[in-house]
């Protein structure tokens, strides 16, 4: 059972109930915001707060020792858990989905930060693709350019 995980969505009131018996329990656990909108009394909205909510969750995953994926996009995210150190710790890894934002995913590669990359798959893929394009407008662009010139959408710079 060690080799099966969970994700938790940041924005979900309840994730602040689940963790501590999440963290009783083996398996790695995958942090992210969420990705959809729910209403206030369920999550809250991408904001300032659910930042450091999410913040406050790693630290205590990590604190526990737990093993966890740090998946997010988020600059401000990545920012605060290199400068909190969580990413040198062998059992936290930072996780970016596999053709978003991959100036970002290449300037960490390149500065020693070990990423792994996810594709999307399933039956909501396209709604999930969807919210990512809404989520950062240039990944938009990004994916005109790749099917006018598929070519340039190599898998080359991830390393």
């Amino acid at each position: 059972m060690h080799n099966i995980g969970i994700t938790v969505q940041s924005h979900l009131h309840r994730t602040i109930d689940d963790l501590p018996r999440l963290l009783a329990l083996p398996g790695k656990i995958r942090l992210v915001k969420g990705a959809f909108k729910e209403a206030p009394e369920v999550a809250l909205p991408r904001s300032a707060e659910l930042r450091e909510r999410y913040l406050s969750l790693a630290e205590q995953i990590v604190r526990a020792g737990h093993p966890l994926s740090i998946a997010t996009h988020d600059d401000q995210i990545v920012k605060a858990v290199l400068e909190r150190g969580y990413l040198g710790d062998a059992y936290v890894e930072l996780e970016m989905l596999f053709g978003v934002r991959e100036e970002a995913a290449r300037a960490l590669l390149e500065g020693g930060i070990p990423i792994r990359l996810y594709v999307t798959y399933g039956t909501e893929w396209y709604l999930y693709l969807c919210h990512r394009l809404a989520e950062h407008p240039p990944n938009l662009y990004r994916a005109l350019a790749d099917m006018l010139e598929p070519g340039r959408a190599g898998v080359e710079m991830y390393g």
